[in-house]
């Protein structure tokens, strides 16, 4: 079966891989914070939050210089949301999709999951902030220990004439 421009989009932005970086923070995670704080939020409704926190922050130009004259905005960024997703690639957030082209997780640096959760309740801005402070000290350490270990091996190397 042949795939459509849109089907082959989605399925070369879900074989992207996610990047391991110890300070971003995932959408499952800030459910997980949600949960341990006792505040109602399901992985379907972050999704849904970061989707259109990060249109509106990062493609409003796009979606506004798109739109033709008398289309929908919401069923014109429907239909033109993998076009929008592919000029958002390598900004300071990624995603992942499911086997159907569903966005599956995202994973957003500071700013934005600061951006994200200051909207929601107050507990949980409080609870994500604190887990954000503490991959901040897991990454400053791992830093530390690094460059340790880097000046050890710098007095162990013998000196060449």
């Amino acid at each position: 079966m042949r795939q459509t421009e849109p089907q082959a989009s989605r399925n070369a932005l879900r074989a992207s891989p996610m990047p391991d970086d110890p300070k971003m923070m995932s959408s499952k995670e800030i459910v997980k914070v949600a949960e341990a704080l006792g505040v109602d939020n399901s992985h379907p409704n972050v999704l849904r939050d970061i989707r259109c926190m990060l249109l509106e922050l990062h493609a409003r130009d796009l979606i506004d210089a798109g739109i033709p004259p008398g289309a929908a905005r919401s069923t014109w960024v429907r239909d033109s949301s993998d076009t929008l997703w592919i000029q958002l690639i390598g900004r300071s957030f990624d995603w992942s999709r499911d086997a159907r082209g569903r966005f599956s997780e995202f994973r957003l640096d500071r700013e934005h999951t600061i951006t994200l959760v200051t909207g929601y309740d107050v507990r949980l801005r409080n609870g994500v902030i604190k887990r954000l402070n503490e991959l901040k000290k897991i990454v400053a350490g791992h830093s530390l220990e690094a460059r340790k270990r880097n000046d050890a091996g710098c007095r162990r190397a013998p000196l060449m004439d």
